[in-house]
């Protein structure tokens, strides 16, 4: 009966990995650090992102709590020169465990089984500013090689586009709200849709009994859940069995967003 290693198993995950993504260049037990010999079971090279390290074992308790903080010993080690694509320390790991059926599989069973497997589980180990973040925070993801490949593909985004990403959304969400705010002084049932949804009064008076004046934390808090809306909807948009579904981009080409929002609200209103 085999015996395999996590090795043969990383090296047909890859094979599997190279033609999921042109732009990717994956190695295999890769010396990627000026210093030291640490040795990643893999490494994903894609310009214009952050490189990320692979490490690999079978799905044992102990492998995974090993598996972690073997992740975490790879973080900030500065990366030889051929692999500065985006700034020169590695900040991304991918922590994968396999099942362990794959212990006594053949060779030639590996790849594909690997392919149709739905219970592979990962982990992403990076560095935001000085700590160091796992996805998810508790547990494992569990899933298939295309979800490992997607989780790869988002860990590799620069640090500095997901911060000027997060700026951009939070500009966006107050502008949202403003849009909110107007909406709900034509159309008043909207704030008490809201309030009921989200049990937080949007207009709150002050002490002195002066004018009720709206409160931006609720409002605010309803505009990034119109958006979360919009852009699940997006995301859905054309994906297999989804075909059906449009984007917000197709289905609102010239409609006003303050109008948007009170659709989204109150679905049943006419305006």
């Amino acid at each position: 009966m085999p015996n395999q290693h996590e090795t043969t198993i990383t090296n047909e995950l890859v094979n599997i990995l190279r033609n999921m993504r042109h732009a990717w260049e994956v190695e295999t037990a890769v010396h990627a650090f000026i210093k030291g010999n640490n040795e990643l079971d893999a490494l994903v090279i894609e310009r214009g992102r952050e490189p990320v390290g692979i490490e690999a074992k079978f799905a044992t308790t102990t492998n995974a709590k090993n598996l972690i903080e073997q992740a975490e010993t790879r973080l900030v080690l500065e990366l030889e020169t051929e692999y500065h694509v985006v700034g020169k320390t590695l900040n991304n790991v991918m922590a994968i465990l396999y099942p362990d059926r794959f212990k006594t599989m053949t060779g030639a069973d590996i790849n594909p089984q690997l392919r149709k497997a739905d219970d592979l589980q990962y982990k992403l180990v990076n560095t935001v500013g000085d700590t160091v973040a796992h996805f998810p925070t508790n547990g494992w993801a569990i899933g298939t090689v295309g979800d490992i490949a997607n989780a790869l593909h988002i860990g590799a985004m620069p640090n500095s586009q997901l911060e000027e990403a997060a700026e951009d959304m939070e500009k966006s969400v107050s502008k949202a709200a403003y849009l909110l705010e107007d909406a709900i002084i034509d159309h008043p049932a909207i704030g008490k849709k809201i309030e009921t949804i989200l049990h937080q009064e949007v207009f709150s008076k002050a002490e002195d009994n002066t004018a009720e004046k709206p409160n931006g934390q609720t409002l605010r808090m309803a505009a990034l859940i119109i958006t979360d809306a919009f852009v699940f909807q997006s995301s859905l948009a054309g994906k297999t069995e989804m075909e059906s579904v449009r984007s917000l981009r197709q289905l609102l080409p010239i409609i006003d967003y303050a109008d948007v929002i009170v659709l989204q609200v109150i679905p049943d209103l006419r305006l």
